[in-house]
C-alpha cells in the first residue's frame, strides 16, 4: 500500500467509528474548505497523521478548522494520529468552550431529571 493509501485508509477507518464517510478529493468550494468527513453525519472531523506528535498550537489550529467548517448541527472534532501507531491511540480534540456548549447542558439536564 502506498503512503497516500495508508492515510486514506486510516481516515476511512476513523470516520467509520463515528458513522461518517471520507469526503475524498472534494475538499473545497466557494464557501471555503471542507472537512475530511462527509456532511451526512453529526460530526465535522479533521484528521491528521503526523510523523511525530504536533505542538499544542497545531492541535488548536486543527480544532479551529473543524469548527469553522462545521454546520450548527455538527460536533467539530480534530483527530490526531502519529504514523505507525494504532488508530485507537489517536487523540480526539475540541476546545473546552465547544465541549461545554455541546455536552455540559446535556449532563446537567440528565442530572436534573434524576433529582426530579
Amino acid at each position: 500500500m502506498t503512503s497516500s493509501g495508508t492515510w486514506k485508509a486510516r481516515e476511512r477507518r476513523l470516520l467509520s467509528f463515528f458513522g461518517c464517510k471520507r469526503r475524498g478529493a472534494d475538499y473545497g468550494d466557494r464557501e471555503g474548505g471542507k472537512s475530511d468527513s462527509d456532511d451526512d453525519c453529526g460530526y465535522n472531523i479533521e484528521i491528521k497523521s503526523w510523523n511525530k506528535p504536533p505542538s499544542f498550537r497545531t492541535l488548536q489550529l486543527e480544532v479551529l478548522h473543524a469548527e469553522e467548517r462545521a454546520r450548527p448541527d455538527q460536533i467539530p472534532l480534530a483527530i490526531t494520529c502519529v504514523k505507525g501507531e494504532r488508530d485507537l491511540d489517536g487523540i480526539v480534540s475540541m476546545r473546552l468552550e465547544t465541549f461545554l456548549s455541546w455536552f455540559v447542558p446535556l449532563m446537567k439536564d440528565d442530572a436534573q431529571k434524576e433529582l426530579a
